[in-house]
């Protein structure tokens, strides 16, 4: 069967329609897709915007340096990313791209490694920028990426000295051409879905059974399975039934994956990233698997908020870091010149999933739970930041704490820890114009006096605590019974008059505020 871009096949469209209705296994079915609430102007997409503008910003004539020299792959790689972006707003730094790739392309497709996969990305970026394949620096990218594909009848359409990912290039780049090989390629590739998921590396040219079936089994892959599913979207291929099938598979596979974590099982932006382009391009990155993966890139996108950034403020900003581990050493010690390859590398991934962020809320705010107004000293607060729309991030800052926030919804700053001594506390969240202020209480030694040495039994007794903060919360207990429960006064004192109702004796007298770990006094008297 020849394969063209037409239209997407039956077993395919009713897969996605039910991941519209429904979302991924598992996911909130009230949920509405992510595109539903998406921002349509790529200037209203602030954080792809940012990590576009970032990524332009890493390429120095057209090319992107490490510090082993210039990184033409990683170049092409940010080029693509960058024409799916926004080819407009990009213009001089793609057509400086499309020179870098015309002056390597025949040292970057030559040689040891992986030069077939090299080609393929370097092919599909040509024919993204509508430059002639026959013709860049005078390499002839589309024979040379035919003539690595394999003709033997054991591993026909294998690409040579590639894996899943380069052959899914590949696959994209001849059937948008329309070439010979796109159907050996195409076959190739889809032998090797093994339930759903593609693994990520081809099996031995020599293996006996070049398909699932074959004598060295790999596990799946969520990276090349995601790979696999953009390609083959991208170059208009489901057309045919079994190229449907595969996509369908794959999208229903994925969601029971642990696609926000590297084949190592190392959770990581790039491949939570990637795998949320690969739904979405299906149409069924919806539900509560949409939004644990858009917090998951959103959480490492570096967007200025001080004091929460650090040294990333104001080189990174836009940057997205490969897991929370990298970010963390990044706002200590700022971007690493080995750091700025492997972001540059992840934010390419990544930033075409940034576009359907909704716009951020102004209206977010800051609750505190538990004992408000008061929080305890030296320890968790229950402050809860509210209103976050869906990959919104703040920091929350103040004495003592700097706590970086990803919506949406309702997030606990579990991570904020109120200082030592009593004090009224300030908080900002940067990003939005709010602020909230806590009376921070101490330990403190409540003062507790009793108006008479010795009642009668059943007598009044009054009782006067003082050291209390104005409105706190405060408890008496005689004989360890509550007696009394109220508030202090503005001054900061607490008058009850009780009931001698205990044995006859000496009766011990217990206050305590709002937090009686840190805030207790004692007192006793005798009833007679």
């Amino acid at each position: 069967m020849t394969r063209t871009a037409a239209r997407v096949g039956p077993a395919l469209a009713a897969t996605l329609a039910l991941a519209v209705l429904h979302g991924p296994p598992g996911a909130d079915a009230t949920a509405t897709p992510r595109d539903a609430r998406a921002p349509s102007d790529f200037e209203a997409a602030r954080a792809a915007r940012a990590a576009g503008d970032w990524l332009a910003g890493r390429l120095e004539d057209g090319a992107v340096p490490t510090p082993s020299g210039t990184d033409l792959g990683l170049t092409v790689e940010v080029g693509l990313a960058l024409a799916e972006l926004d080819p407009v707003r990009y213009a001089p730094q793609l057509a400086a791209v499309d020179e870098t790739v015309a002056a390597g392309a025949e040292d970057h497709t030559t040689g040891s490694g992986d030069t077939a996969g090299a080609t393929a990305r370097l092919l599909t970026y040509v024919l993204v920028r509508g430059d002639d394949p026959r013709d860049t620096g005078g390499v002839d990218l589309q024979q040379r990426l035919e003539s690595a594909v394999s003709e033997a009848p054991l591993s026909r359409g294998r690409l040579g000295g590639s894996d899943v990912a380069g052959q899914a290039y590949a696959v994209r780049a001849l059937l948008t051409l329309g070439s010979d090989r796109a159907e050996d390629v195409t076959d190739y590739l889809l032998a090797q879905s093994c339930e759903g998921l593609f693994r990520a590396d081809l099996p031995a040219a020599t293996a006996p059974d070049q398909g699932c079936a074959g004598s060295e089994p790999r596990a799946g892959s969520s990276d090349a399975t995601a790979t696999a599913v953009l390609q083959l979207l991208a170059a208009g291929a489901t057309d045919d039934p079994d190229v449907d099938e595969a996509v369908a598979d794959a999208v229903d596979a994925l969601p029971r994956f642990v696609v926000h974590r590297d084949d190592d099982g190392v959770p990581n932006t790039a491949s939570a990233g990637l795998a949320l382009r690969a739904l979405e391009a299906a149409g069924a990155a919806v539900g509560a698997l949409g939004t644990d993966l858009v917090r998951t890139v959103a959480a490492q996108q570096v967007t200025g908020l001080v004091p929460c950034d650090g040294r990333l403020v104001p080189d990174a900003v836009g940057a997205v870091a490969f897991d929370r581990a990298e970010y963390d050493a990044g706002v200590d010690e700022g971007v690493t010149a080995d750091r700025a390859a492997r972001w540059t590398r992840t934010t390419a991934v990544v930033a075409p999933a940034l576009v359907g962020l909704p716009t951020p809320r102004d209206d977010v705010r800051v609750r505190s739970a538990g004992s408000a107004p008061f929080q305890a000293a030296g320890r968790p607060a229950g402050v809860r930041v509210v209103g976050l729309a869906l990959g919104q991030k703040v920091c929350l800052a103040g004495p003592g704490a700097r706590v970086r926030v990803t919506g949406p919804g309702e997030v606990a700053a579990l991570d904020l820890v109120m200082p030592a001594g009593t004090a009224s506390r300030t908080y900002r969240l940067a990003g939005v114009d709010t602020a909230v202020t806590f009376r921070v209480l101490d330990r403190a030694r409540l003062r507790v006096a009793v108006a008479r040495a010795s009642v009668p039994r059943g007598g009044r007794q009054t009782i006067t605590v003082r050291g209390l903060e104005a409105g706190e919360r405060v408890t008496v207990r005689l004989a360890g019974r509550v007696a009394d429960r109220g508030s202090a006064g503005p001054r900061g004192w607490f008058r009850t008059r009780v009931a001698a109702e205990v044995p006859r004796g000496r009766v011990p007298v217990r206050a305590t505020g709002v937090f009686p770990g840190l805030r207790s006094g004692t007192a006793s008297f005798r009833v007679t």
